[in-house]
């Protein structure tokens, strides 16, 4: 035995013996093999393995050695009323195998699924974990039972699988409400991707090595914001491979902001994990990210403790967030970006809210729940330079303060009393002096220069803040969305009408809703 059930078969065979063979008491022990066919629990693998193809695609195997002996229901079912005319009486404690002889492997069924479901593309092994008690070698020697009760298997695997596949579209309108217990957790990985074609391939192995060792379902979406570069032809080809991979493709680059949420949008997991392409965000991270969804927080992001980057630039990244703390009207976490662990139930709130001009991370301190930090060190970019700039980041800044603080409104607003104070001082001053003084003009032209100057700067300067917070209100306004789909890659399938996106989205949410009922 190699496992805690075989163990428990292994003594009621022999529990069956003894009541049969001394008590005398008319038994017999079937050792059932795999038994398939209608009202099979739906997390197995031919459940899954038809249901995946009845919608044109592979379900993740592991080890395409690792075989089985499947027999179709009915067989099983005549075996037990065979036994109970015959060996039940004649041999009482007898134990005969129930099964097919034929030693089926996930690589022969997978080239089953495919001829009988027209599938395209090719499966892909190893993308699920192995079991421990999982064998290349399990079958039967059903000789025993065709001696002793005229019994053999009538139904072949292949017309098994098309009987359980009429079966399944028969029954559709009954079975889709059934609760499928799962056996993990599913993480959706949504990587938002703009030059990052040569990132992408080691992205995705260190993902899929990751959540393997995790053991859970996942789903890795590589989100292509339009970049100019092979990153659209890199995931497609992963899509192909994987059919863990769904790749988002963009009409135009709308920004990794909007490319996040297209991907959320998408993805079906119990949690999604957010991450930049160029593996600054190093997928290693995500388990501890995990450990701490366990224990309760509905969202964990990674605190930056450093990063690998010039001395001026950190030391203006530790600057910005701490300005954003001090002037946001929420408590926005300091050194956190954009790689997180997002529970559903925070993500369903994110993608909902109608702002076009978005700030991820601090909507994602906005929306609240349980939330909690893991710290790391960000590496620099694997390939390339970041298209990020001094200039492009103080607009960030800007996008940042502007969403989530009317502070610098109560500042001009500060300015321009103290302004006239200390206008309506000077005023009471030069009044005094020149009563008071000798009678000559007031000196100063140097002081009005001056003040005319600091006057228009902070003029300006309270216009442009303005400007700032008008040019968002004028974004919300318009009402365009905030990106727009080109296609979207799943296998050999390409999804590229907007009919058909919106479909696809649209099962998307539907999916999770049935599952969440």
């Amino acid at each position: 035995p190699n496992s805690d059930y075989s163990v428990s078969k292994g003594a009621a065979s022999l529990l069956v013996k003894y009541y049969g063979e001394i008590i005398g008491f008319p038994c017999a022990n079937l050792r059932l093999y795999s038994i398939y066919g209608p009202w099979e629990e739906r997390d197995r693998l031919i459940p899954t393995l038809i249901s995946n193809g009845l919608q044109g695609k592979f379900p993740p195997f592991a080890d395409k050695k690792i075989s089985r002996d499947f027999l179709y229901v009915d067989d099983c079912t005549r075996a037990f009323v065979l036994a109970a005319l015959t060996v039940c009486k004649s041999r009482p404690g007898l134990s005969l195998n129930i099964g097919t002889g034929y030693q089926a492997s996930l690589e022969d069924m997978a080239t089953k699924a495919k001829a009988i479901f027209n599938i395209p593309g090719e499966p892909t092994f190893g993308c699920m974990p192995n079991r421990k008690w999982d064998l290349s070698n399990w079958y039967s020697n059903p000789e025993l039972a065709h001696q002793e009760m005229h019994w053999e298997h009538r139904i072949s695997l292949e017309e098994g699988l098309k009987l359980s596949a009429n079966w399944e579209q028969a029954a559709a309108e009954v079975i889709r409400f059934g609760v499928t217990p799962r056996k993990d957790k599913k993480i959706s990985a949504v990587i938002a991707c703009y030059r990052d074609h040569e990132a992408i391939p080691i992205m995705y192995e260190r993902l899929t090595k990751v959540f393997q060792k995790e053991g859970v379902d996942y789903e890795i979406i590589f989100v292509n914001d339009r970049s100019p570069t092979q990153d659209e032809d890199v995931i497609a080809s992963l899509c192909q491979r994987d059919s863990h991979v769904i790749g988002v493709s963009h009409s135009r680059n709308f920004g990794s902001q909007s490319a996040f949420l297209s991907g959320m949008e998408v993805a079906n997991g119990d949690a999604l994990v957010l991450m930049d392409g160029d593996l600054q965000d190093p997928p290693e991270l995500i388990p501890e990210f995990m450990k701490k969804w366990s224990e309760g927080f509905d969202i964990v992001y990674g605190v930056r403790l450093k990063r690998i980057a010039p001395l001026y630039m950190q030391v203006l990244y530790k600057v910005f967030y701490r300005i954003f703390k001090i002037l946001s009207d929420i408590d926005i976490p300091v050194d956190a970006g954009d790689f997180s662990l997002i529970d559903r139930k925070a993500v369903d709130q994110l993608v909902i809210l109608p702002e076009k001009d978005v700030f991820l991370r601090g909507l994602r301190a906005w929306v609240g729940f349980k939330q909690a930090g893991v710290s790391y060190v960000r590496p620099e970019r694997l390939f390339g330079k970041s298209t990020n700039n001094f200039f492009k980041n103080i607009w960030w800044a800007k996008k940042a303060i502007f969403s989530f603080s009317v502070k610098p409104l109560e500042y001009i607003q500060r300015a321009s009393v103290l302004l006239f104070l200390t206008s309506a001082a000077a005023s009471v001053f030069y009044l005094g002096y020149y009563f008071m003084g000798p009678r000559t003009a007031a000196p100063g032209v140097t002081t009005i220069v001056l003040l005319v100057l600091g006057m228009g700067g902070v003029q300006l300067f309270s216009v442009s803040v303005l400007g700032d917070y008008l040019g968002k209100v004028l974004e919300e306004v318009k009402g365009r969305p905030r990106f727009i789909r080109s296609r979207i890659m799943r296998g050999q399938e390409v999804i590229d009408t907007k009919e058909e996106i919106l479909k696809y989205v649209s099962k998307s949410r539907e999916e999770r809703s049935i599952f969440l009922s």
